[in-house]
């Protein structure tokens, strides 16, 4: 979420040569949601381990 808000800041700036172009906000916005799903990836990996039943 705060990566959203970073980037919609940047397109609203009042300089338009400070405003990245629709290109570059796409791929901020994917690169994020891409290291987002690496993480949640991790942690289905990390908490996948088999049930342990009691003996």
């Amino acid at each position: 979420m705060e990566v959203l808000v970073q980037v919609a800041l940047q397109c609203v700036e009042v300089d338009k040569d400070m405003r990245p172009t629709m290109g570059e906000g796409i791929e901020l916005l994917l690169r994020d949601q891409m290291s987002d799903d690496i993480s949640m990836k991790k942690l289905v990996l990390t908490s996948s381990e088999p049930l342990r039943t009691r003996d």
